[in-house]
């Protein structure tokens, strides 16, 4: 598999990171995305967004609101929050949330950045991957 010049770059600059850098990135990334937001809005509830939902408030923290694409989902309770599409998440809560993206499928055709890509033309700021929110 050849791999992009670009693709190069950034895995030789990942590699040649201090420990102490890591770490510092590790504690910044989701803090730079947030920066200004209110608060957290998961898109995605399957499996890993239940996760992700139940580790947050194992830190005290609550989400705003809890959305997904799939029609089965919306309107459902899951955790005590109404299911709502991504669209209506947007609407409530897309000036000053941070949406985390909480879809992880081995196999899928899903990526990250179709959602991210989604929810930027819907109007969103700050969009992150679930990752950094979890560091």
């Amino acid at each position: 598999m050849l791999v992009s010049g670009d693709a190069t770059r950034e895995l030789d600059s990942l590699l040649s990171e201090s420990v102490v850098d890591a770490l510092q990135r590790e504690r910044t990334t989701f803090d730079a995305t947030a920066q200004g937001r209110e608060g957290i809005v998961l898109v995605g509830i399957g499996g890993l967004g239940r996760r992700v939902l139940r580790a947050l408030r194992t830190a005290g923290i609550e989400p705003l609101a809890l959305a997904d694409n799939g029609a089965r989902m919306q309107g459902t309770v899951v955790e005590d929050h109404e299911v709502l599409s991504v669209a209506e998440a947007v609407r409530r809560h897309g000036e000053r949330a941070t949406f985390v993206v909480t879809i992880w499928g081995a196999g899928s055709t899903h990526r990250f950045a179709q959602t991210r890509t989604q929810l930027e033309l819907l109007g969103v700021r700050a969009v992150s991957a679930f990752p950094p929110l979890l560091w």
